[in-house]
């Protein structure tokens, strides 16, 4: 499974659709048990979101649902190091060295 929430819930731009976390656990939830079903794994192969807040608000709780739901694992899009070039994806740390990651547990 790959989610990028700025495609999916962007009502207008600059304007995040207040209701997209929920759609996305459920979507989570919905693979999850759509997997469990067919005795298949199933990892969300990547998500991300180029809106700071997002990242660090919303990030936690998907790794939880992920973690909840017996999805096999998830891959957040993606991870840099100190002075590497950014795509507005990015979490890690940043050009100063400080850690930028959200907290995930």
């Amino acid at each position: 499974m790959h989610s990028y929430f700025d495609q999916w819930n962007s009502t207008l731009e600059g304007s995040m659709d207040p209701i997209w976390l929920n759609n996305t656990l459920t979507w989570i939830g919905e693979h999850a048990a759509a997997a469990r079903c067919a005795g298949k794994p199933v990892v969300l192969g990547e998500y991300g979101s180029t809106n700071s807040t997002m990242q660090m608000m919303d990030y936690p709780k998907i790794h939880n649902m992920v973690e909840q739901s017996s999805v096999a694992g998830d891959l957040v899009w993606h991870f840099v190091g100190p002075g590497h070039a950014t795509s507005g994806y990015d979490i890690g740390a940043n050009n100063t060295g400080k850690s930028c990651l959200p907290n995930l547990s």
